[in-house]
This record gives C-alpha cells, structure tokens and sequence, in this order.
C-alpha cells in the first residue's frame, strides 16, 4: 500500500469516525432533550392538578362576614405574606421571579388540617448559575401556622389571568389580575370570578416547555 493510499484511508476513516461522532451526539442530545420534556410534564400535570383542586373547591360559608377571606384572589408579581392568610407581598426585579403572579383559595368547608387555605407562588432557590424557580404550596396547619412546601422546580414563571362574565353573561372576559376590585361598588370584584387561567413557563437544561390550564370555580 502506497503512502497516498494510507493517508486516504486515514482520512476516510476520520471522517467516518466524525460522522458517527456527531450522529452519536445528536441522539444523545434527542433522549436528554426528550427525557426532560417528559420530567417537566410530568411534574407540570401534578402541580396542575393540585392547583385546579384547590380552585374548584374553593367556597365560602353562606352569611360569612365580609372581614373573611375570599374563596379566591390572586395579586400580580407577588407572593403570598408568611405572616398572615391571605394577603401578599409585592415584589420587584430578580426577586418577582419574571414578574410571577400567586394566588390564594379559602375553602370554609375543608376542616381537613392544611385543607381549608391554599397558596400557590413562585421563589427562586439556589445561587448564581444555579438558581431555579420553584412553585410552592403555603397551607395554614392547626395552630395556624403558616407553611410553605415545594412543589416543583425548574418554573421560570407564572402567570396568571381572571375570568369574569361579561354584561350579558354569555362569555368569559379574561382580564389581569390587578384589573379585579378587591371590594367596593365596582365591577368587576373578585366575587364575581368564574375561572381562573394559569400558565407555566418551564425549563429544565436547555428543555423549554410552555403550559396553560384554564379551571373553573364550581361554587
């Protein structure tokens, strides 16, 4: 074999091994990209579900006072206050967490512990590269205590909108969350809400993946 029949075959060889390299790298890039859609789905589908409990259950007692919570509010770029039940803190820049909405439903009904408050919110975790959004669930326990408990990671955002009925009761109206009078003689207020739309903004690695469920107030 001659010399220039060496380096052609060595050649050709290279480019065989490149080509496999690169095919491998590609597949590889598939599964990850695939195994973390599926992650992210499937920890989306749970905090939905949990989320869309919270909402169709939500209810006040008949004749409750009007000092008592709302079966369901939510507040633009805030989280729910670890102080007290049912109010928020507004927050602003890198700590709103791309300016992610919380909302909150009372259900007089659920004496279960943890059962009758429910709040949904974004925080951010970790340090530097590492920080990752995180939905948490805050629940009220028997002594009153407020407690926040995680749900799911890799959330950029949450974002939510209220759905209230027009005029003539027709169609839903679906407006922001500040939109909405917290009391007063002014239309709309918040015991007017059908529904609530929610959307998550997720990302695990380089994985992005939007979701949005609508849910609906069954009192």
């Amino acid at each position: 074999m001659t010399l220039i029949e060496v380096l052609t075959s060595s050649v050709m060889a290279s480019i065989v091994l490149l080509a496999s390299t690169q095919a491998c790298f590609q597949v590889h890039k598939a599964i990850t990209k695939q195994n973390n859609l599926s992650i992210l789905q499937s920890e989306a589908i749970q905090a939905f579900h949990m989320m869309g409990l919270a909402i169709q259950h939500a209810q006040i007692k008949t004749g409750s006072p009007k000092s008592s919570l709302l079966k369901v509010m939510a507040k633009d770029s805030s989280a729910p206050s670890n102080k007290k039940s049912g109010e928020f803190q507004v927050r602003k820049g890198a700590a709103s967490v791309n300016s992610s909405d919380a909302f909150y439903t009372y259900d007089a009904y659920n004496k279960r512990e943890n059962g009758s408050y429910k709040a949904f919110f974004i925080q951010q975790q970790g340090h530097y590269q590492n920080k990752d959004g995180v939905l948490y669930l805050q629940t009220q326990n028997k002594k009153g205590a407020l407690q926040n408990d995680a749900v799911m990671a890799h959330v950029q955002s949450m974002q939510i909108k209220v759905g209230v009925p027009n005029a003539s009761n027709s169609i839903l109206e679906w407006m922001e969350p500040y939109q909405i009078n917290d009391s007063g003689r002014r239309y709309p207020q918040w015991k007017h809400v059908r529904a609530l739309k929610i959307q998550l903004v997720l990302q695990r690695g380089k994985t992005p993946l939007e979701l949005e469920r609508v849910f609906a107030l069954r009192h």
